[in-house]
């Protein structure tokens, strides 16, 4: 029995009572038991509307809470002429409003992140909270042939190279992970979580970059096909020059003769070199590292490279610490990366000039400057493009070279010109 039938009760009972003693104590004087039975029916009808007045409002109450039950957001209460209850209504109306609108906010949101995601072109995986197949977008279907009934799988089922892909991962926030599928197409796959009801799930943003690897690919193949066909070219047009006078017997002294041939051998042998170091750019051997006295490594490649400023008016110094460094590095391969740079730095002074090396420490640094031409903004935009050079006749090998062995180190480095001083930098780890 609910509190509006056990007050009802208890009122009934309040007024039988009463009527009941009224009238035993005034049915001798029927004026004064008329007079008290007016009494006890203005009672009943103040308590009749004092009932409805207060169970009223609780009967909205009741409505709005099934209402509620039922995420019906469309009812409203309807005031009253109790102003404690007009309170009570006014807030629960403006609930109403607030959650019709917010409501109305997320299927809009909904719809417009619906249509994102199925027109989006890059797929998207979200997994559930055991990473398994929980919902994907068309591009992702079509991607890997993706099917409703995978729905609830692992990756691994679905995809042994997702499945590779979720094994790798490192749990960071905003992850990218590159990875081939099959032998021609390549993927770019970005890794991220979210909370849902307390718990994260991760989902999966997938971009196909065959097409970006391709023309890569493309490009570079044909920027060094192009430089090779222009070497070979023109060296061998000079050499079917020389080769047909003689065949076509026109005559020649014997010496001069040794100096074309000799010329010939000269330009075949350039030619090799050039091939070699295009191979030597291709094939660069992982780095094998050593604890490796770093002083004595660039004074070293100083003594090598100061031979080669013999006869110019060109200047080299070398600045060492005091303290002894020792770091972790392919001493063979660091070393050919500082002879290519200081060769450059030689090579950009035209007529007279200074090179500086200089070992400086916490961090450590090794700096090559020169106080030659310096380079253009032009060309700092350009600098590690593989097999660019600011020279006529250079073939940009020796940087290409230079930044394949830094990137395999995973050393910083940089190169730039400023106040009439070009500074090629290489952050080594300080080793402790």
């Amino acid at each position: 029995m609910n509190i509006k039938w056990q007050l009802g009760l208890f009122l009934a009972l309040i007024i039988l009572g009463l009527t009941f003693l009224v009238f035993l104590q005034f049915r001798d004087n029927v004026w004064f038991l008329a007079l008290a039975e007016g009494m006890i029916v203005l009672i009943i009808f103040v308590a009749s509307y004092l009932f409805r007045r207060t169970f009223k409002p609780l009967e909205q109450i009741k409505t709005g809470s099934e209402s509620l039950r039922h995420q019906d957001f469309t009812q409203k209460m309807r005031f009253t002429d109790s102003p404690e209850m007009n309170s009570l209504v006014s807030v629960y109306n403006q609930m109403i409003d607030n959650i019709r609108k917010e409501r109305v906010f997320q299927k809009e949101q909904h719809y417009f992140f619906t249509l994102l995601v199925e027109s989006i072109p890059v797929g998207i995986i979200i997994l559930d909270y055991e990473a398994r197949l929980s919902e994907f977008n068309p591009e992702a279907r079509k991607m890997f042939g993706l099917e409703s009934g995978n729905l609830g799988q692992h990756l691994d089922e679905v995809s042994p190279e997702l499945g590779a892909v979720m094994a790798s991962l490192t749990n960071r926030d905003n992850e990218v992970i590159h990875f081939r599928l099959g032998n021609h197409r390549y993927f770019r796959c970005g890794v991220n979580q979210f909370m849902h009801r307390g718990f994260p799930r991760k989902f999966l943003i997938i971009d196909d970059i065959s097409s970006e690897v391709l023309d890569i690919e493309k490009k570079s193949y044909g920027k060094v096909i192009r430089m090779m066909a222009h070497e070979v070219n023109n060296s061998v047009g000079a050499i079917n020059s020389i080769l047909d006078s003689i065949l076509q017997g026109t005559h020649m002294e014997e010496q001069e003769l040794r100096e074309y041939l000799s010329l010939i051998h000269d330009r075949n042998e350039g030619l090799n070199l050039f091939m070699k170091n295009f191979a030597d750019v291709v094939r660069i051997p992982p780095p094998t590292t050593h604890r490796t006295h770093l002083n004595n490594l660039l004074r070293n490649v100083f003594l090598l490279m100061k031979n080669r400023i013999l006869g110019q008016d060109i200047t080299m110094e070398l600045l060492l610490p005091d303290e002894e460094i020792y770091v972790h590095i392919d001493s063979e391969q660091i070393e050919q990366v500082l002879i290519n740079i200081i060769l450059n730095a030689i090579q950009a002074i035209e007529e007279a000039g200074k090179v500086t090396i200089e070992l400086m420490k916490n961090p450590v640094v090794i700096r090559v400057a020169d106080t030659g031409l310096g380079l253009s903004s032009e060309a700092s935009d350009k600098i590690f493009t593989p097999f660019f050079s600011t020279r006529p006749a250079g073939q940009g090998v020796g940087l290409t070279m230079a930044r394949e062995i830094l990137n395999n180190h995973g050393f910083e480095y940089s190169l730039t010109s400023e106040n009439g001083q070009t500074t090629f930098r290489i952050i080594l780890e300080k080793t402790h």
